[in-house]
């Protein structure tokens, strides 16, 4: 055996020993020995408490732990984690399967392995079971109960893939999703004959027939035994078992006797006389005999028959078997394997208390039981074969539920379980919407008038097969694909016009759906809403929502062209259609650089890859997520690139002592201060902004030094079409109380009073010496401070 390899040392067998002598739940029954032959040390030892009396035979390789060791036992068997070497030779034992982990040494490695061995006793020796469970059943239910008691995800995945059918959702649970006896359920059928279950039929490619039943008959594997336990009727079973003619008649031969003495070619050549004659015979002789209708149908279709079938006979002896096997394409090996297996499934739900147990009932079409029928009618005699049963294979079925669906990346329930719309559905709604769906959101409301064009692919979450389709609804899709557990409601309708057959899709607009008569009602129905998220940058829906929806979470979403920002503003801290005008005003665009597509009115659409895109929307659904799961609300925040950095700028709040004015600046503006240069007049800088409508917001977009500060004043003035200007000035704090500079204020109160300076009431922002900023307005001849509102970032 080897000792070590490098520096690592593998033990002898007193090490093993001496370990099993110390543990005091196990007693050592034999001593460990070299089994040279496998290269292993080999062992006995039983638990001391346990509901038997358990002997284990432990088999320590030399290279362990590098190699696994083995815990072996012919006391039990058929439990959960107990692998048969061999099943159909029991005297090789059993094993446990305990997946332990790697512990580096022999010490810490026999510590893993005894310990998942203590675990296996506790959760699986129960007070009842035998020793040795034979039963298949059995065996089953204790495997479902150990994975789903612990939650033990790599179980559950493991009993995943044995069962032929899996549902979706716990819909499939409630009996009162399920209003009629029997139906078809929503599935995808895979090549390995697997099945799984929808609610909704969206992105299914099969139907799977059903019927619910209170119990299991005595013979489950019967399909008799479940049709006269229940009453089926032949049109339920005909629905469940297509093709198999259950209680029907699957064949039947009519043969003309051969009397004594006559020759076999006489026999079997009749004339087209005789033919006719014996034809008539004998559907009179068939309507005086008593038998059931569906006999005396099948014999009546071959009485009809009758005709035909003696010109074929003659007609085919006539001509050369070669001519005969060549058109009939009578290949002898596709013969032995056409009549194998011509599989057929339906799924049988047990209810009990309102639940549902499924099960999926597998049928072979060649495995049919029949009863034989004959009936004599002199010269010919009918030979009939009655499917009187058909074997059952049931399998139990499994259901994915919430849990198990979004396990691995659910949004916080902060997010998840609010009511969410979405207004407009293009190359950032359509990927927000998608992102919610697969983190677990339940409930979305999807609104746009837009048609899928070409155009949107590049950069939506669209494909090819949604051109022409309304966004809303296309989308709707795609999301019932992805998540069962969303309640998605895509807005709108398809109508026709005219005669032309022309189709438009009507009230997918949001903003379009309201007027003055119907206004109140849209207002109220604004309220089944928790959070509604506006991508559509529209200045008119944007300022309706910013007024009507003022006691409703609303965020507003827009992106610059080229995709060098995306801004993200919430009416927690403010009117957001005044923050993106003032906001995006203060962003210098390459506006002569627009996408245009040449169709309809001139509405130039902005440049932009998926990968800008969606880099910048990932961003913002990750802050929304964190905002809503740390403090409950959402904040405004503008991303931007920086090269291969996106660079993330949070707006501050603040709000003026003893006065409803409010004032938001961006986190970049704060840093900016910060590091302006001082000089001896205590002046620093310039703010620069502007103010809402009602004068009682001030929105900060930046902060500029002195050099040139005219200039660039001037310049954004132009650029944002007179929304930037002028709002304060940046000066350093007195050394002695942290307060602004006696100059500074002075030149604060001279601006003030300058007509030809359009701000009447400027701020002073003050630099003190921690570093720390304060900010004051002038405004009623006197200093007022602004305290912070939102600033815990």
């Amino acid at each position: 055996m080897p000792k070590s390899i490098y520096n690592f040392k593998y033990e002898d067998k007193d090490f093993y020993n001496n370990y099993c002598l110390n543990l005091d739940d196990f007693t050592l029954l034999e001593y460990f020995e070299k089994q040279d032959q496998e290269n292993e040390f080999v062992g006995k030892i039983a638990p001391n408490d346990t509901l038997y009396n358990i002997e284990i035979e432990v088999r320590i390789p030399y290279t362990f732990p590098h190699n696994k060791l083995l815990f072996v036992t012919w006391s039990l068997s058929g439990y959960p984690h107990l692998i048969p070497f061999d099943s159909s030779n029991p005297r090789k034992g059993n094993w446990f399967c305990l997946n332990s982990a790697f512990a580096e040494t022999p010490k810490a490695q026999l510590d893993e392995e005894f310990s998942r061995l203590r675990g296996w006793f506790h959760n699986n020796l129960k007070d009842g079971l035998p020793r040795h469970i034979d039963d298949r059943s059995t065996q089953t239910a204790l495997q479902i109960f150990n994975a789903y008691e612990g939650y033990n995800p790599d179980e559950i995945n493991e009993l995943a893939k044995k069962c032929q059918i899996t549902f979706i959702g716990d819909f499939s649970t409630n009996s009162e999703n399920f209003k009629e006896i029997s139906g078809y359920l929503n599935v995808v059928k895979y090549p390995n004959d697997k099945f799984t279950v929808f609610k909704d039929k969206e992105g299914t490619n099969e139907k799977l027939p059903y019927v619910l039943v209170t119990h299991i008959p005595e013979r489950s594997n019967s399909f008799a035994s479940w049709a006269e336990e229940f009453k089926w009727d032949e049109k339920l079973c005909n629905t469940l078992l297509p093709d198999f003619r259950f209680k029907g008649v699957s064949d039947a031969s009519l043969d003309r006797l051969r009397k004594e003495g006559e020759s076999w070619y006489t026999h079997l050549f009749l004339t087209d006389e005789e033919a006719e004659s014996d034809q008539l015979d004998l559907t009179h002789k068939l309507s005086t005999m008593s038998m059931p209708k569906t006999h005396k149908e099948a014999i009546q279709k071959k009485i009809n028959e009758l005709v035909v079938t003696n010109k074929n006979i003659q007609d085919s002896l006539n001509r050369p078997i070669e001519e005969f096997i060549d058109e009939n394409g009578l290949d002898p090996e596709e013969l032995n394997n056409y009549y194998v297996s011509k599989w057929h499934y339906f799924a049988i739900g047990i209810v009990c208390d309102g639940g549902v147990k499924w099960f999926l009932a597998t049928a072979n079409l060649y495995n049919r039981e029949y009863s034989n029928f004959q009936y004599d009618f002199e010269r010919y005699r009918c030979n009939l074969k009655e499917v009187s049963d058909i074997t059952l294979w049931l399998s139990h079925s499994n259901t994915i539920e919430r849990k198990e669906y979004f396990g691995r990346g659910e949004l916080n329930s902060s997010l998840a379980d609010k009511k969410i719309a979405i207004i407009g559905l293009g190359a950032i709604g359509s990927p927000i919407a998608e992102t919610l769906a697969r983190g677990g959101v339940r409930q979305l409301t999807l609104w746009d008038e837009d048609i899928v064009e070409a155009g949107n692919i590049c950069r939506s979450i669209y494909d090819n097969t949604d051109i022409g389709n309304a966004k809303a609804e296309a989308l709707a899709a795609h999301i019932k694909r992805i998540s069962p557990f969303c309640d998605v409601r895509p807005k709108g309708y398809w109508y026709q016009t005219d005669y032309t057959g022309v189709c438009h899709y009507a009230n997918g607009n949001f903003y379009g759906n309201i007027n003055y008569n119907s206004q109140k009602k849209f207002l109220d129905a604004l309220h089944e809403y928790d959070l509604i998220i506006d991508c559509t940058a529209s200045n008119e829906l944007l300022h309706f929502l910013s007024y009507a929806a003022n006691d409703i979470a609303l965020l507003s979403l827009c992106i610059t062209n080229k995709a060098t920002h995306l801004l993200c503003f919430s009416n927690h801290d403010g009117n957001p259609f005044e923050l993106r005008k003032h906001f995006l005003a203060s962003i210098e665009q390459d506006e002569k650089n627009y996408y245009v597509e040449g169709t309809g009115c001139y509405s130039p659409t902005f440049l932009a890859t998926s990968c800008d895109v969606q880099s910048l929307v990932n961003l913002c659904i990750r802050s929304i997520h964190r905002q809503m799961q740390e403090r409950g609300y959402i904040t405004s925040t503008i991303w931007h690139y920086d090269d291969d950095n996106i660079i993330s700028d949070s707006l501050h709040c603040y709000q003026l002592k003893e006065n409803p004015i409010k004032m938001v600046i961006p986190e970049s503006a704060i840093n900016k201060m910060q590091k302006l240069p001082m000089t001896h007049s205590g002046n620093m800088g310039y703010l620069l902004g502007g103010y809402n409508t009602d004068r009682n917001a001030i929105f900060v977009t930046s902060a500029i030094g002195q050099a040139g500060s005219n200039e660039t004043i001037e310049k954004m003035n132009r650029l944002s079409n007179g929304i930037i200007d002028y709002v304060g000035n940046v000066c350093v704090a007195s050394f002695h109380d942290n307060q602004p500079l006696e100059a500074a204020k002075k030149q604060i109160v001279e601006i003030a009073n300058n007509k030809e300076v359009d701000t009447n009431n400027p701020i002073v922002a003050t630099v003190r010496s921690d570093g720390q900023i304060d900010f004051q307005l002038y405004i009623d001849k006197k200093f007022l401070s602004f305290n912070p509102l939102n600033n815990e970032i």
